[in-house]
């Protein structure tokens, strides 16, 4: 499901409308869930990688039906399961509708072939159907809403975000070591992590014709790093040392269990004992969990004019890579006169 999915967009009644690619929703999941075993079953639910031929059960698994079920996080909602859910958006504020669209990919576009036959899935529509379901949260008493409570064209009421994710942002490494990348695509506010990963130009081709691997969730978090703002030095790693500070630091490792397709003989095959995917995560402030009936704030960095450098060997040592980062900020929604709107 997080291949078939392209984007995410959401506007909280008349607010500005943002857009989330799937890799985000994919790599917010992760970040956001308690424990390791939550976070793979949350994957799990998604959907199995599906072959025509699969070698793993013998079997078409075109032949049947198949469901995914994905969770869509947005800035106001979280996957994490453990009671310690943000609390309730308030819609009853708005005059206008909350809008969540929904966008998937061309089913051409990412599935694999070996080098004999193009994807199975030209001209062929691969999804059914496809259903939305929202979780409401409803008073017990509906004199208790804060419509009820003050004039809402009187009152002003700010709502704390997890955080707000800003837009993925790439650049290619041109050499397999000593990479400086200038990370940019910055706004006003305050930046509490930067979450960084390398991706192989071969695993996400462009075209559709056969031999094909699409590999687009196949993850490497750079090597031997050094992440430095205005000449001061805040993240270090040797190696791949980068996972072991981020398990410290984090509920759980930097990392993600994913399917990797080869090919072998010309047959189209997965690799045995799949493939984990890393990431790297640079945190500039510390990490807190919501507390019931209360919402605390944790200061990050101000770098809009900044210059934040990122200096990183590629994962393997070889050329034909793309360094991918994302910001994740401070925000709230701030409501009044029936309008909301982000604030940073």
């Amino acid at each position: 499901m997080y291949s078939l999915l392209q984007n995410v967009a959401v506007r909280y009644g008349g607010s500005s409308q943002y857009f989330w690619e799937a890799k985000q929703i994919a790599l917010m999941n992760a970040v956001d869930m308690q424990d390791a075993p939550s976070r793979d079953t949350l994957f799990k639910l998604a959907g199995e990688a599906l072959m025509g031929d699969n070698p793993l059960n013998q079997s078409n698994d075109f032949a049947v039906p198949n469901f995914g079920y994905l969770y869509i996080n947005l800035p106001h909602n979280t996957p994490n399961g453990d009671g310690l859910k943000m609390s309730p958006l308030p819609t009853e504020l708005l005059r206008q509708p909350v809008l969540v669209q929904v966008n998937f990919n061309d089913s051409r576009t990412i599935f694999s072939s070996n080098n004999v036959a193009p994807s199975a899935f030209v001209n062929v529509p691969c999804v059914r159907s496809a259903n939305f379901q929202a979780v409401q949260v409803r008073m017990v008493d509906s004199a208790n809403l804060l419509t009820n409570e003050e004039d809402p064209n009187k009152i002003t009421y700010v709502y704390p975000l997890k955080y707000f994710q800003q837009q993925v942002v790439s650049t290619v490494l041109q050499s397999a070591e000593g990479n400086q990348v200038n990370i940019t695509g910055f706004r006003n506010g305050s930046v509490r992590s930067i979450i960084l990963w390398c991706q192989r130009d071969a695993d996400t081709p462009t075209g559709i014709n056969a031999p094909r691997l699409f590999n687009d969730n196949n993850w490497y978090a750079p090597v031997n790093t050094q992440l430095s703002i205005n000449g001061e030095i805040f993240d270090v790693s040797i190696g791949g040392s980068s996972q072991l500070l981020n398990l410290v630091n984090n509920k759980q490792a930097s990392e993600l269990a994913m399917t990797q397709y080869a090919l072998n003989a010309g047959a189209l095959v997965p690799v045995a004992g799949g493939f984990t995917a890393t990431y790297l995560k640079v945190d500039f402030s510390q990490h807190s969990d919501p507390v019931t009936s209360s919402n605390l704030l944790v200061a990050g960095k101000s770098i809009t004019n900044s210059i934040v450098n990122f200096r990183c060997d590629t994962p393997d040592g070889q050329t034909g890579w793309r360094l991918y980062w994302v910001s994740l900020y401070n925000s709230s929604l701030v409501f009044s006169m029936g309008n909301c709107e982000y604030s940073f």
